[in-house]
């Protein structure tokens, strides 16, 4: 938590998410459905991997952080993408001869809203590093913005 000399709070940790319960390999898009979460008393809700602005007073400016890692080494067809309900796809990476990338984005959630972390592999042989620190994502919601 940051605050200015006022006490002014300016963001709050609000969402950490590692592990999923969806880590068999697969080919094509898949939103990853988060299994262990901490910090999860916020504003945001989650539920198959979907997180969702629960009222107005979650609505805001968020910034969102994911990271994945996969087994069976690299290979050339591995993206990562942030998708927001409202705004389509936020951000979105290639990772080309890699295992693992992670993606971060800033963006709006208006109440009902939803964001999703998602990857894709281009075969069915890379399953998803379970490690928490391998496989995680954060969001922080920025007040006074």
């Amino acid at each position: 938590m940051a605050f200015y000399s006022d006490q002014t709070r300016i963001f709050s940790p609000l969402v950490t998410y590692h592990h999923a319960s969806n880590s068999t390999a697969t080919s094509g898009w898949k939103t990853i459905n988060w299994s262990t979460g901490s910090n999860t008393h916020s504003g945001l809700t989650h539920s198959g991997g979907t997180f969702t602005c629960a009222n107005s007073e979650s609505a805001g400016y968020y910034f969102v952080q994911f990271s994945h890692t996969h087994s069976s080494g690299a290979h050339d067809n591995y993206y990562l993408r942030i998708v927001n309900s409202g705004l389509g796809s936020c951000v979105y990476v290639r990772n080309r001869d890699g295992d693992g990338h992670q993606v971060s984005a800033y963006m709006y959630l208006a109440s009902g809203w939803t964001f999703t972390c998602d990857v894709h592999h281009g075969n069915n042989n890379h399953a998803c590093n379970n490690g928490a620190r391998n496989l995680h994502m954060m969001a922080w919601r920025f007040n006074n913005v």
